[in-house]
């Protein structure tokens, strides 16, 4: 599986760039709407602020969630910054580069003891649920939905949705994520919104907007990205 090659967001860019290209091949050179959401979103904003992506190739962003200046929400911060360990550590010692969000009979002890600890991850009640893959995406992204948002049907595929993560793009989610924008990959992790990478984006229109129960990342981050985009 590709996801498992240690790419990353900033790796991620590579492959908008190519997608628009070919849109661009197939269906002439106007520019285009697009509409981002999550990480794919923090892909885009990486590959336009370091100029991968032609700023002249896009017409207009729809952002959800996030665009460059992620911030994780609080318990997702307290999991990038809790003890003299980060968390990370544990799972790739343990489990590997791959943190898979199914589970199978034939996982590891770790993963198994994983699982069974995840019973325990703190969740509002009424977001308590018995599905192994909504604990493990939980751990590794943060919920990622209401419960109440799902039928029962959808609950029970979440594991179709999400294949996992390599640890060498969570480490760098997390460190965004702490931070507070985007950077390149390890190890300069070097910050992409500079001045100079945010002017790239002048004259493109944006709309901001996201979701006030949010788990994954911290409501009313857009102040941030208003803030540079206007300035």
């Amino acid at each position: 599986m590709v996801a498992e090659d240690n790419w990353t967001t900033f790796d991620a860019r590579l492959d908008i760039k190519a997608s628009i290209q070919w849109i661009r091949k197939e269906h002439g050179h106007d520019p285009i709407y697009t509409i981002a959401h999550c990480m794919g979103s923090v892909a885009f904003s990486s590959g336009l602020l370091d100029g991968t992506i032609p700023a002249n190739w896009i017409l207009g962003v729809t952002c959800s969630q996030v665009f460059m200046n992620p911030i994780w929400a609080t318990l997702n911060l307290a999991k990038a910054l809790a003890g003299p360990i980060p968390l990370i550590n544990y799972i790739k010692c343990f489990g590997g580069n791959w943190f898979s969000c199914s589970s199978t009979m034939e996982d590891s002890y770790f993963q198994q003891l994983v699982n069974q600890l995840l019973r325990f991850y703190p969740d509002a009640r009424c977001e308590i649920c018995n599905n192994v893959s909504c604990h493990r995406c939980s751990l590794i992204f943060g919920r990622l939905w209401n419960h109440n948002n799902l039928n029962e049907a959808t609950h029970r595929q979440t594991n179709r949705f999400f294949s996992g993560v390599n640890m060498t793009c969570l480490h760098l989610l997390m460190r965004m994520g702490t931070i507070g924008h985007v950077t390149g990959n390890a190890p300069l992790f070097h910050p992409l919104t500079s001045p100079k990478n945010i002017h790239r984006l002048k004259g493109i229109p944006f709309f901001l907007f996201s979701g006030s129960d949010n788990k994954v990342l911290k409501s009313g981050e857009y102040d941030k990205d208003a803030g540079d985009l206007e300035g």
